[in-house]
């Protein structure tokens, strides 16, 4: 079964009105840098963002919360190099997390992480990935974001279709393969006119994904612009103080 959907133009209309009215907001400016090109990835980069990236997966990360506090720490709290030199590094995460306070699931955060380091040791894991992520440096194809989003969420222990884009998003290396969530379902639920609601819950399984990012991907292309600016530019619409 097929399901067919058609864009009106009033949905291009509330897409283009709020592209207007966040433009000027930092972390949308912040985003086009999504639409530059950037230097390879190293592993001391890619663990940060893949720390960060798990650290907000069903925790709330507003520019206040305790999660982008945590994030931005200098030096950051969880970098590779002070991982490398801890014998238990489940133990240390979870440590570390509970001591900073409001941060959920630091265990099961510390498990995820642990086992990540060890995955990425071992077997070329890091040469391997490595190679998938910045083999998206010069290009401009949401096919290969895709398999790439795909591959990262088949090697990294609590990553699934949302985190391992967002993951991607963070690192700057891509513009079509959005993180979806309830702050993208709520907006086009309550802006669009879609045949039917759309469910944050079910983003989990990958084909519903797909198909809610084949929406978002449509959009962004009659009007115009890429997925990466919508994204953030429904995200800092929840931010702004009414």
């Amino acid at each position: 079964m097929k399901i067919n959907f058609q864009i009106e133009q009033e949905d291009l209309d509330c897409v283009k009105k709020l592209l207007r009215e966040m433009k000027t907001c930092s972390f949308v400016v912040e985003r086009h840098k999504n639409l530059e090109s950037r230097e390879p990835v190293e592993k001391e980069e890619f663990w940060k963002e893949m720390v960060c990236t798990r650290l907000t997966s069903q925790q709330k990360s507003s520019p206040q919360s305790p999660i982008t506090q945590f994030s931005e720490e200098k030096p950051f709290l969880l970098n590779y190099a002070l991982i490398t030199k801890k014998n238990d590094i489940k133990s240390f995460v979870s440590k570390t997390l509970t001591e900073y306070k409001g941060i959920r699931h630091q265990n099961k955060i510390g498990d995820a992480l642990d086992c990540n380091y060890h995955r990425l040791n071992e077997n070329c894991g890091w040469d391997e990935m490595l190679r998938k992520v910045n083999s998206l440096i010069g290009k401009d194809d949401p096919v290969v974001e895709r398999e790439v989003a795909d591959y990262v969420r088949s090697k990294l222990k609590g990553f699934g279709p949302k985190q391992s884009r967002n993951l991607l998003q963070f690192l700057r290396l891509t513009r079509y393969g959005i993180p979806l969530d309830s702050r993208v379902t709520k907006w086009m639920n309550r802006n669009l006119d879609l045949p039917f609601p759309l469910n944050a819950v079910v983003l989990s399984d990958a084909g519903y994904y797909e198909f809610v990012l084949g929406i978002i991907q449509t959009l962004c292309r009659k009007c115009d612009t890429f997925p990466c600016i919508l994204d953030a530019s429904i995200f800092a619409s929840f931010d702004v103080k009414k």
